[in-house]
């Protein structure tokens, strides 16, 4: 965690999940080696969508999924005491390094299935809000 910064500007950083199951376990006991990243493949190079691919030992592709936080830097522009809620190690020690996200599927399942045809089984790039039928996904405010 940067101990200062210019008022006024966001702190971000990016959590990017593994894309790759192994196929078989929806969790593992360290909840993260039923899950890997993509590997580096060297295959042509000329084939840029194909530079990267599942390990043998997770075979099974999932949709790259990203969480970006932001958070806004005060007036004062002092970040010193800032603490993640999970930073639950030695105060002496920076902050941040505990930082992790969590994914729960709370889905409508009608547009999970228009998603998961559109974006996956014809492999869109479906980026933000975009479910792959030319609608955007809009956040629900509450009643």
């Amino acid at each position: 965690m940067p101990k200062s910064c210019p008022p006024g500007d966001e702190i971000r950083y990016s959590i990017p999940f593994p894309q790759c199951w192994d196929g078989k376990n929806l969790d593992s006991p360290n909840h993260k080696s039923h899950m890997a990243y993509p590997v580096f493949n060297d295959g042509p190079s000329w084939i840029p969508s194909r530079q990267y691919k599942c390990p043998a030992t997770h075979p099974v592709v999932l949709p790259q999924i990203t969480v970006i936080p932001a958070y806004d830097v005060p007036a004062n522009g002092d970040t010193s005491s800032w603490r993640l809620s999970s930073d639950m190690y030695d105060p002496t020690q920076p902050a941040g390094y505990s930082r992790h996200a969590d994914w729960f599927n709370g889905w409508d399942q009608e547009i999970a299935q228009i998603w998961g045809k559109k974006c996956m089984q014809e492999r869109r790039n479906c980026g933000t809000y975009m479910i792959g039928d030319g609608r955007e996904a809009v956040e629900f405010q509450g009643n």
